[in-house]
Order: C-alpha cells, then sequence, then structure tokens
C-alpha cells in the first residue's frame, strides 16, 4: 500500500461565538519529541475569511523538511488561498511567493530553528483593510519573528469564527510503518476582537489510510497529539 498525500489529516476544529469582529487568532504549539530531520510533518492552524463564495483562508504553521529557496529546513510558513500579493519577512533567506497546491494564493516562510521541547505562539492579525501578517514568538525568549504579510481582496472581511488545527504528513511514504513518530502540544487557540475570546466548542477527527497510526488527548485545554510508529 501506498498511502495518499497526506498520509492522514488530524484535525481539530474549533467555534467561537458568533459575531464578524475577530481581527486576530493565535494559539501555542510545542513539540515534545522531534521527528528525524529529514521527516515532512506539518503541523499549522487553518482559518476563514467573510467575503465571497466562502472559500477565502489559508493556514499558519511549522514544518519540519521544509523547503525554502531549495533548502530542506525547519521554517514556519504562512499562506492564503486567492490573495493577491505577499511581502516577505525581514528574516534572512525568507520568500513570498505564489504557491499551486490545492489551490492557488501567496505564501510566506521563513527559515525557524524550532526546538525539541520549547513552546511557540503563531499569530495571524490585521494590519489594515485588507493586509494580514503572521508572526511566531520564542515564549520562553521573548523574541517576535514576521513571518510575512498577505494582501488580500478588498471585500474580504475579518476572520470567520471558526478554524481547525491540522497535522499532515506531505511527502509519499511507502506504508504507515514507515510514518516518523512525533509528539506535539497544542493548546486552544484564541481569537481576539477587543479581547480575548475562546472557543465555545471542540471537534477532533483522525482521518486518512494511516489513522490508526494518530491520536488526541485533550486536558486543560490543550490538547496532546501522537503520530507515527515509535
Amino acid at each position: 500500500m501506498k498511502p495518499d498525500i497526506p498520509f492522514t489529516t488530524i484535525t481539530l476544529d474549533h467555534k467561537w461565538p458568533v459575531g464578524d469582529s475577530y481581527v486576530e487568532q493565535s494559539y501555542t504549539l510545542c513539540i515534545d519529541v522531534e521527528p528525524d530531520f529529514n521527516a515532512a510533518y506539518y503541523w499549522a492552524q487553518q482559518f476563514w475569511f467573510y467575503g465571497g463564495n466562502g472559500n477565502e483562508g489559508g493556514y499558519l504553521g511549522i514544518q519540519s523538511g521544509g523547503s525554502i529557496h531549495n533548502s530542506t529546513q525547519k521554517i514556519a510558513i504562512f499562506s492564503i488561498w486567492r490573495s493577491l500579493r505577499a511581502e516577505k519577512s525581514y528574516v534572512i533567506n525568507s520568500s513570498a511567493e505564489p504557491f499551486t497546491h490545492e489551490g492557488s494564493g501567496f505564501s510566506c516562510k521563513i527559515p525557524f530553528p524550532w526546538e525539541e521541547c520549547r513552546q511557540y505562539k503563531l499569530t495571524i492579525r490585521k494590519l489594515s483593510h485588507a493586509c494580514w501578517e503572521a508572526s511566531i514568538t520564542d515564549i520562553a525568549a521573548g523574541a517576535e519573528y514576521a513571518i510575512g504579510n498577505i494582501t488580500v481582496t478588498e471585500e474580504w472581511g475579518n476572520l470567520k469564527p471558526d478554524g481547525h488545527f491540522f497535522i499532515e504528513y506531505f511527502r509519499p511514504i511507502d506504508s504507515c510503518e514507515d510514518l516518523p513518530y512525533a509528539k506535539a502540544t497544542y493548546s486552544c487557540p484564541v481569537m481576539i476582537d477587543t479581547a480575548v475570546v475562546y472557543p465555545v466548542h471542540h471537534i477532533s477527527k483522525v482521518e486518512g489510510p494511516c489513522k490508526e497510526s494518530g491520536t488526541i488527548q485533550m486536558s486543560e485545554g490543550t490538547f496532546v497529539i501522537e503520530t507515527g510508529v515509535r
């Protein structure tokens, strides 16, 4: 058997109180057990905007075995489908370029050598009427790094009151037994309008051809997610 890409999709759906004034979303992430260097994992939060036909949205997260300028490394990445343009970060060797995977849009990437057992905060926030910025913060060091800015259509509004966290493995594997083991702790995400707003409920799913290789445990507002084979 040769599983599809992604090998499996683990998602955590979140719903916030109904409203159209959310201008920022953030979550924290810690990779408790890091996979091998070349393992192609993506841990990310997906979000959507008001406007158009309802498919406006993007995602924000970190990768192991990611790619910038044809170099494989750990990265932070921010993408929005159907976006108009992007501005890269001040971080050395960052990028901002169009993408065509599962739709088209613009993606910003920065090299980011995240470490095992270290907590990071990822944030998307509105800069202006049609421009959104993403950043990643090393919480222990108190250092925030811009990932990039992406401009969307003028008619799009603020963030919708829903979203989901997902994990995928984005390269082919010969069998589910070849999936590298990893463990991550993900915090309950928050929205911001004039105050911090927490989700009203969560729904977890483990799907795909290797779904037996993924587990989710919730405890005190955090989610511990294990994937792969030890």
